[in-house]
């Protein structure tokens, strides 16, 4: 087992999930993003002609580049095609994060390396962690963070959690739950309490 712990970081959409991350960022934890570096992916020039060739021009912003609202709309109403994409990108956003916790455990002292990703059961990723969180919140506060933050409506919040795995599976797969259902104070002491029994 690697000497470093690897922390599987989830949540429901909205849960507070990139704060938890952030907290254990400033907590001296090297976090790898899973949202930004397929982002990154979708920048490739590799990826962007096997984009086009599939669904044309029109997934192209003014700049060239791959508009994730327009490819949300593509993969969030069609499984077949949302599996498509994530055949693409998740390999190519794997390569990257283990070379860079890689590069981290190798070059600087961490207390643990945190995965932040979405689909951390669901693509897997999970298999690469020592031990796994799920933030947790109640449906109704995390639609109404959808619906403020993001400017979805509810058909939108549950499109896109219906391409997710049940969030009631997530947290029973985790070995630790941060519930996320007061305010930014407590959130921040519950995530220091798990990261404090977990690198103990």
């Amino acid at each position: 087992m690697n000497p470093v712990p690897i922390i599987g970081l989830s949540g429901g959409i909205a849960s507070g999930k990139s704060t938890v991350a952030d907290v254990l960022e400033e907590l001296g934890c090297f976090v790898s993003d899973s949202d930004l570096l397929a982002h990154e992916v979708l920048l490739e020039p590799a990826v962007v002609s096997e984009v086009v060739a599939r669904w044309g021009e029109a997934v192209l912003d003014e700049g060239g580049a791959v508009s994730r609202g327009a490819v949300a709309q593509r993969i969030f109403g069609d499984a077949d095609e949302r599996l498509w994409l994530e055949g693409l990108v998740h390999p190519r956003v794997n390569e990257r994060r283990r070379r860079a916790i890689s590069a981290v455990i190798e070059s600087r002292d961490v207390p643990a390396c945190v995965i932040d990703a979405p689909l951390l059961f669901e693509a897997g990723v999970d298999r690469e962690c020592t031990t796994t969180i799920f933030v947790d919140a109640p449906r109704a506060l995390r639609l109404d963070r959808a619906m403020s933050g993001r400017g979805w409506d509810e058909a939108e919040f549950d499109r896109r959690e219906r391409a997710q795995l049940d969030v009631a599976e997530k947290a029973s797969r985790s070995e630790h739950v941060i519930v996320n259902d007061s305010d930014p104070k407590v959130l921040r002491s519950r995530t220091g309490e798990v990261f404090r029994s977990i690198i103990s």
